[in-house]
């Protein structure tokens, strides 16, 4: 992936070398997008899943639920700020 506007080292593979970020991909949001594709006729929801997972970045862990993620973070000591 190229520079994302200002910040040129704003890359995937640039902030988890550098910064240790974390990424995480939630499987439910992935299910959810590749029903609502095929209900628009752009293919088999399985198929569209396969896609999808065949391009995520090395590195970004999936995970079941995002919530489960955010519920663990924060019994972990890392604050979650919504703004």
């Amino acid at each position: 992936m190229g520079p994302v506007g200002p910040f040129p080292d704003a890359t995937i593979s640039s902030l988890q070398t550098n910064m240790g970020t974390v990424f995480l991909r939630c499987n439910n949001a992935v299910t959810a997008l590749g029903m609502e594709l095929e209900g628009k006729a752009f293919g088999a929801m399985d198929d569209i899943i396969a896609d999808l997972e065949a391009d995520v970045e090395p590195g970004v862990h999936r995970i079941p639920a995002m919530v489960i993620a955010n519920e663990k973070a924060q019994a972990a000591g890392i604050a979650y700020n919504k703004q």
